[in-house]
């Protein structure tokens, strides 16, 4: 009978320092879609232009500050561990 020998160290003080170590190399980007800000009001205000952006948007709305916060907390909390994407639409 063979042992097979893991390399895999079960200290979970190596662990949490590994992914901290990842989560500074390895950062997840947001990219949201058009967001409602005082930056952006004059433009998406405009009948014409927020018409052509909501025909283009699959949530069919202006996304808003909070729904973009809501995304970079999640991101950042222990449940969002395995999320391995580069990039959160």
């Amino acid at each position: 009978m063979s042992v097979v020998k893991s390399s895999i160290t079960l200290h979970p003080l190596y662990h949490s320092r590994r992914q901290r170590r990842q989560a500074l190399c390895n950062p997840i980007a947001v990219g949201p879609t058009f967001i409602y800000t005082p930056g952006t009001a004059e433009r998406l205000d405009t009948p014409e232009f927020r018409d052509q952006v909501l025909a283009r948007t699959p949530a069919g709305r202006i996304g808003t500050i909070t729904d973009v916060a809501g995304a970079v907390v999640y991101l950042s909390s222990p449940s969002s561990d395995l999320v391995t994407a580069r990039c959160c639409w």
